[in-house]
């Protein structure tokens, strides 16, 4: 029997809260047949609280989210230490060239492209790809409808559960790469 690890060591204690409170009143299939309560879990680490932003347009978040980059590279952050998450890879593909636009040094990761953290830019990656990587900030962007949760196909009750499971643990996955800062916009 595996052991359920209660620290977090990644990230800060508000944005344990915030990856966590997508699974707040459901519980987890523990893969023994029995399902999970999330609660009991800590971080070590305290920090700013995740801040959400909505724009009224896409040129707007985009403003918004390089008035951000720029003043944590102010403050001392490399590009390197930043991370844009986005649901689907023509979101990517659409944050990647108007960050570009606006004079953001942008590096993309995807599956056919490794992040090498001595390359500077901001990393711009699909929720997919960022599994298993660490940031010092996350903004997790195009939260709006249609984009995430991505609609469920056709189908019965069952594959729709099963869907919302996955958006839900894609958000998880994104959120928790942060180890410092967490931002959300739409």
């Amino acid at each position: 029997r595996s052991k359920k690890l209660r620290l977090n060591y990644r990230t800060t204690d508000e944005i344990r809260k915030v990856a966590d409170a997508i699974y707040e009143g459901t519980e987890i299939d523990n893969m023994d047949g029995d399902g999970e309560p999330t609660t009991g879990y800590a971080a070590l680490r305290h920090g700013a609280f995740p801040e959400a932003h909505l724009a009224k347009t896409f040129a707007d978040e985009i403003d918004w989210i390089c008035e951000r980059i720029n003043t944590l590279k102010t403050s001392g952050y490399a590009t390197q230490d930043m991370c844009v998450v986005v649901r689907t890879n023509d979101l990517a593909v659409s944050y990647a060239q108007a960050l570009t636009s606006q004079g953001i040094a942008v590096h993309p990761i995807s599956r056919n492209r490794a992040d090498d953290p001595d390359i500077e830019g901001v990393r711009v990656a699909t929720m997919h790809r960022v599994k298993g990587l660490e940031f010092k900030i996350v903004f997790i962007s195009g939260m709006e409808q249609g984009n995430f949760p991505l609609p469920a196909s056709q189908g019965d009750a069952m594959q729709e559960k099963a869907h919302l499971a996955q958006e839900k643990a894609l958000f998880y996955v994104a959120a928790s790469r942060a180890s410092n800062l967490l931002y959300l916009t739409a």
